[in-house]
This record gives C-alpha cells, structure tokens and sequence, in this order.
C-alpha cells in the first residue's frame, strides 16, 4: 500500500510536469494571449481567494494563542508615524511612464470585463466609453487585480492607484516591524521602520501608481510567511506560505525566482524532521502558477517587449554586466545629488552583508539542523541577489537611471535587515542605545524631508511631469464630447476619455474628416511634443524613444490651445483639430483603391440609426 505522503509527493511531481509543459509546449503564443486575457482574472482570484483563505486562518489561530497587541504599543505609534511621514511631501502621481498607466488600464478593463488586457482606443457611444483595440501587455497583474478589487467597492477613479499603495505603505512598514522585531524585539522592529522612512526611494514609489510598494510587502510577507511555516507541524503555514509565494511571483517579473527559496526551505524542512508533509492543496498548488507563466511566455512572444533601442542589441548579456555594476555603485553610494538612494544606509548595509556571510560560516550547520528565520533570510537573500546578478547582465539594468532606481527596493530591504541583525549580534543582552534612534531621526530631519519637500526626485523625471501636466488639463477642460489624439491614448483612457493613437489616426484621415464634418465629437485635440532646432528656430515633431508614431500626419490641420516646457527648446502643445487636408484624403483613397478597399464618402442617412451604426464604424 502507497504512503499518503509519498502518494501527495508524486501528485505534487505530476502537476509541475503538466504545469511547465502545458505554459511552454502545448500552447502556442496565440492561445497563450487568449487565456491571458481571458482566464487571467480568474486564475489570479483564486489564488487570492486561497491565500485570504489561509490567512484568516492563521490570524484566528494566533488571537486564540493569545496574541497581545499592548506590547507592541510603541510599533503601532511608530507604523502609524511613519506611514503617513511617506506620503507627505512627495506629490501623488502617476511616475514611471508606461507602467503605472499599464497597470492602471489593466484594472480597468478588470473591473469593467474580467479581462486582463489594455485597452488602446475608447470612444464614447450613446455617453458610454466603448473600450476597444488594445493588447495583452507583459507585466504580472496581481497589482492591477488587487485595484480592480478597490474600483469595485469604490467606483473606478484613478486615484484608487494612490489609495492602494497606501494601504500598501502601511503593510510594508508593519512587515518590516514584525521581521525586525522577531531579530532583536520592539526597539528593533521601531528601528527597521525608521530605517525604512530614510529611504527617498520608498516615499517616491509610495506616492505613484505602480507594484514596487506591493512587491516589497510581499517580499516581506514571503519571508515572514516563511518563518511561520517553519514554527508550524501542521500543514495551515505550508498553505499559507505556498500561496503568498504564488501570489509574489505574480507581481513583478522577476519576483517567480523566489519560488526557489519555496522550494529550498520546504526541503530543507522536510529533511531536518525526517517526514513530507504536506496536504492536498500543496500537492495540486503548481496550477496556480499559470498566470506568470503565461506571462513569461507573452513576453517572450513579443521582442519589443524588451524595449531593445538597438536589434543588434542583446537583452541579457555579460557585455552590461560592468558597465552596469558601475552605475548601481554610482547609484547606492551617491552623496552629492538628489536621489533616491541613502549613502548611509547603502553604506551600513554592505556592512551588514559582508558580517552576516561571515556569521552564515559560522552557523552554517545550525541553519540546517535547526531552520528558522536564520535559513529564512540566507535562501531570499540568495535569490535576491541572482536577481540582482540578472540585472547587471540586462540591457536597461542602470540603477542610476530614473527608470530603474526602483528595481533596487529590495536590495535596501536586505540593508535594513542586515543592519538590524548586526546591530543585535553586536549588543546581544544589552538595550539597543537611544543613540541610534536619535541619529536616524536626525537623518530623516536633516536630508531626508528637504529631498523629499523639494520634488527634485519626481519634477527631474520631465515624462512624468508632461504627461501629468497633460492629464490635468484633459480631466479638467475636455468631457466626453472630446476626442484626444496622442502618441499613446492609454493614460488618456485612463482618464476617462475617447482617445486613438496618433499612428492610427494617421492612416485614417477620411474618417477624421467624417467626424469633424458630422460633428461626432465637439472638439478633437492633439498631444505632440516638439524640438526647437538651434540653428533655424525650426519646430521638429518629436516622438518618444524615436518613434514616428508620435509624429502627426502633415495634412491635419491644428489650432494651438496651450503649451508646456519639459526643457530647453523641448516643448508638449495641446491643439484642437480643425480640418483636413482634402488632397491628402484623397491621396489616401487612391492608395487604398490599389490594395482593392473601396471608398465613397457618405452624404446621407435614411434614419439616427444608420447614422449612428456608420459613425461608430468610422471612429479611428
């Protein structure tokens, strides 16, 4: 008779094997965009479901044991200090272009169709916005899930992006508490938290609309959950740890590298107790990993996924690694110009490193015969820095680019940790002198909230200035009787407005000249952004990253409303469309006429029916 465990065990094998080979042979980069966009939803509900599941659970189980929230007194007051201090002086808005309207145009078409995908033109018909053409995008959604959720109790409204981050926010600063607390007690989780608030970089992604803040949290509640797991004979903190693992590897790209450290520490369990535990969640867990698998093939089906400047460049290569290793050193111990990163921190925590390798030789056996946190923090922190390693070797992996300074949110996790843990290693019995405490408030005091009050960090990123400057004038001075044409039209749908992309408007002037004729929308706007050449005063139509996509066909005529200086002798201006060229219409017939598309511009209609049925055909 078959063991139950070695029976769980086999079932546990097989739905791996079915899981990598039904995400990397059997379905084809088509099927993948269709489940994807699809079943995407669901697949991420259910995990979610499983995971609340879980956690109800356990929290049940630790208020019955006797869990006491009065000794923590002075955590709470600091959590709740600090939370807030991050989202004071940094302006909320969306930052790191495209991504956060990426994610936020995601959670629109989540909360609107169960559908992962964004959506790429919107028209308003009969006053409802019609989201149309679009893609299945790259990026992990659990972040887009999670805000489809708040659109749903709450009503849909952009701002949800902030509120959730500063949920987030407050979850990130109580995990750091309870992980340093389990190091060393209350001072020490305090400390982990003020350490935190002196890194720019958390207030800046804090107050934005992207998944760094939510990555981090569960970064740290994978370890936590991790910790709990190993305490734990029955199979509930398996579960749980099982489930916040899936739902990590779901919120940035690189974040399923630490289903290693799952796997490991399950393993290294198992071993030291001489028993495979585990129930039949566990065993059919592997299923729930489809969603970042399905991703990982979605990127891979696309090239420009990889925003590659260059085809002969390569995205990962040994050719970045120290050029890239430069700036992240550049990057982390900057002392001169406002950035995100604190030298002091950076420069403590490879301190701490460099002493907790030392301390692994030491305590290596112990880590296995006896696992705990110890084991813990080795196996994430071994992944964290195969991420990192991963970084350095890819194409756009400069920590001191704008772009990238987030990508380093976890190694200043690392910092702070190894600091924490050096610091009770070196005090071991004594109380941790209010020294420290003092110091790092004089930090934050002293640099910290000038760097912060000042918006060098977000108004120096101009992209996210000029677009931001672009949606407040659009969610102010346009309604729905407005059609905005931009290089890209999703932050605009996000917004809540009919849009269309500027290169397909291009193709399509005899449907632009249809609704400037039939007054289909009161006002057609256009977002260009131009450069003053030196020498001839010249305006030049610029597009982003060079493509022409952003450059408007000549024939369209423009008014111009209003301008805004990104920097010398660039500019952003908003126009109101006010006809089309007739010769290029016709042009544009004549060439359609040879691919076999007929043409006859439409006079008239025999009811509002047929108006309305071809004047949703001809929207661009």
């Amino acid at each position: 008779m078959v063991r139950p465990a070695f029976l769980k065990l086999a079932i546990l094998s097989l739905t791996s094997i079915i899981t990598l080979f039904v995400s990397f042979v059997l379905i084809s980069h088509e099927q993948v965009t269709w489940w994807t966009k699809n079943g995407g939803y669901w697949m991420v509900f259910a995990t979610t479901v499983a995971f609340a599941w879980f956690f109800i659970q356990i929290v049940r189980k630790e208020w019955r044991d006797g869990f006491s929230f009065s000794r923590h007194r002075l955590g709470v007051i600091t959590i709740i200090i600090c939370s807030v201090f991050l989202h004071l002086h940094e302006p909320h808005r969306f930052k790191i272009l495209f991504d956060e309207y990426v994610l936020l145009s995601n959670s629109l078409r989540m909360h609107t169709h169960r559908e992962v995908f964004i959506t790429g033109r919107a028209h308003y018909i009969n006053s409802h916005l019609q989201l149309q053409q679009g893609f299945v995008d790259k990026r992990p959604y659990f972040f887009s899930f999670v805000l489809s959720m708040v659109h749903d109790l709450s009503g849909y409204r952009p701002a949800n992006a902030f509120i959730l981050n500063g949920i987030f926010t407050v979850i990130l600063t109580m995990l750091m508490y309870a992980l340093c607390w389990q190091i060393g007690g209350v001072r020490y989780g305090c400390l982990g938290v003020l350490l935190l608030t002196a890194i720019p970089l958390v207030a800046q992604n804090a107050t934005g609309g992207g998944f760094e803040i939510m990555n981090a949290a569960m970064l740290l509640l994978f370890m936590t959950a991790a910790s709990y797991y190993l305490k734990q004979n029955d199979d509930k903190g398996l579960n749980f740890f099982i489930s916040t693992a899936v739902l990590l590897a779901q919120t940035r790209y690189e974040s399923i590298l630490y289903l290693l450290a799952l796997a490991f520490i399950v393993l290294v369990k198992w071993i030291s107790r001489r028993e495979v535990s585990m129930n039949w969640f566990s065993a059919c867990s592997p299923f729930l990993l489809f969603p970042p698998l399905l991703t990982n093939q979605v990127i891979l089906s696309n090239r420009g996924f990889w925003q590659l400047s260059d085809p002969e460049i390569t995205a990962f290569g040994l050719e970045h690694f120290v050029p890239n290793i430069h700036k992240a050193l550049l990057y982390l111990f900057n002392y001169e110009e406002v950035w995100t990163n604190s030298f002091p921190i950076s420069t403590l925590g490879v301190i701490g490193l460099v002493f907790m390798f030392v301390y692994l030789g030491r305590h290596f056996r112990e880590m296995f015969s006896n696992p705990g946190f110890v084991l813990v923090f080795y196996s994430t922190l071994l992944v964290m820095i195969i991420n990192l390693t991963l970084l350095m070797t890819y194409h756009w992996g400069q920590l001191d680019d704008p772009m990238v300074w987030r990508l380093s949110l976890p190694l200043h996790l690392f910092f702070i940790l190894s600091i924490i843990r050096v610091l009770k290693e070196f005090f071991k019995n004594r109380r941790l002198p209010n020294i420290f405490f003092l110091l790092i408030i004089v930090y934050i005091i002293g640099f910290v909230v000038p760097a912060n009050a000042e918006h060098e960090i977000t108004d120096g990123y101009v992209s996210s200035r000029e677009i931001h400057w672009a949606s407040e004038y659009i969610r102010s001075e346009t309604t729905e009787d407005t059609l905005v044409i931009a290089e890209s039209s999703v932050p605009i749908i996000c917004h809540m407005r009919a849009s269309t992309p500027m290169y397909l408007l291009n193709k399509r002037l005899r449907h632009l000249q249809f609704i400037l004729e039939h007054r289909i929308y009161q006002e057609v706007i256009v977002l260009q952004r131009f450069k003053v050449k030196h020498e001839t005063l010249e305006e030049i139509p610029l597009g982003r990253e060079g493509h022409i996509r952003g450059i408007l066909h000549k024939g369209i005529k423009l008014e111009t409303i209003k301008e805004f200086r990104v920097r010398p002798h660039i500019f952003s201006r908003i126009s109101r469309v006010v006809g089309v060229n007739e010769a290029d219409v016709e042009k544009e017939i004549e060439l359609l006429k040879e691919v076999g598309e007929t043409w006859e511009k439409p006079t008239g209609f025999e009811g509002e029916l047929e108006f309305l049925l071809h004047a949703i055909k001809m929207n661009p």
